[in-house]
């Protein structure tokens, strides 16, 4: 679910909320060490992670 702005006044008694930082929502997608980055409209973004480019994954087995 995306965030939605609402003023502080609306926070009702018993609701949790949380602060919006900018920034993007992004899908990784990592093959055999390659990795690239996409973000929620499908649109490629891997150029403006570039330190994503360094992380190893391990597989996991069930």
């Amino acid at each position: 679910m995306l965030l939605q702005p609402i003023q502080p006044s609306e926070i009702k008694k018993g609701w949790k909320s949380s602060l919006k930082w900018d920034g993007f929502r992004i899908i990784i997608h990592y093959d055999h060490g390659s990795i690239r980055v996409f973000s929620r409209h499908g649109t490629e973004v891997t150029d403006r992670f570039p330190e994503l480019q360094h992380i190893k994954l391990l597989r996991m087995r069930f």
